[in-house]
């Protein structure tokens, strides 16, 4: 009973630590992602298209519950295969006729709308509220992870906040 026992810690162990391990890479990457999208920015505001607009509606909504779209379900029919959108982003509800609230006739608009503000960002911005939502998946869907992914979001987000205040008031 003791050798089971202490396999099943082992094994414990070996999960925790490539849980972190993956982490850690999936860290160093994302703020190296983020890195080049602040120098890469052009720091004009640019359009937004409704699926950048659900990204934003899904952080919202995980600061208060676990979006049902952003939980990654392991129950899978055996007659049908998996789908691979289940880590995606769904696509967000289309977009209403005419062109309220800045919309454009594409469907795109001129600024974000959170909560009841409205907002002009960069594609930096936007693609940084992306990455971020991925962090966001992690803590939903790895529980065994979710203080040290929470750390991480912490420093993303002053990496983010640091380099694009930085670059903000570069004069060239």
């Amino acid at each position: 009973m003791f050798a089971r026992s202490s396999q099943s810690l082992t094994a414990l162990i070996f999960l925790f630590v490539q849980a972190k391990t993956f982490l850690q890479t999936y860290h160093s990457q994302r703020v190296s992602n983020s890195a080049r999208l602040v120098e890469n920015e052009l720091w004009a505001p640019e359009e937004t298209t409704p699926a950048q607009q659900h990204v934003v509606d899904l952080l919202l909504e995980a600061a208060v519950r676990d979006p049902p779209e952003l939980v990654i379900s392991t129950a899978t029919s055996s007659s049908s295969p998996p789908s691979s959108s289940s880590a995606s982003v769904p696509p967000p509800p289309s977009p209403t006729n005419g062109t309220t609230n800045g919309a454009t006739p594409t469907g795109n608009k001129k600024h974000l709308q959170i909560e009841d503000r409205s907002y002009f960002v960069v594609g930096a911005t936007l693609g940084t509220l992306e990455l971020l939502l991925d962090y966001i998946r992690i803590v939903i869907n790895v529980e065994l992870l979710t203080t040290d992914a929470m750390s991480k979001i912490i420093e993303f987000l002053k990496v983010s906040r640091f380099s694009s205040s930085s670059n903000s008031f570069d004069s060239s």
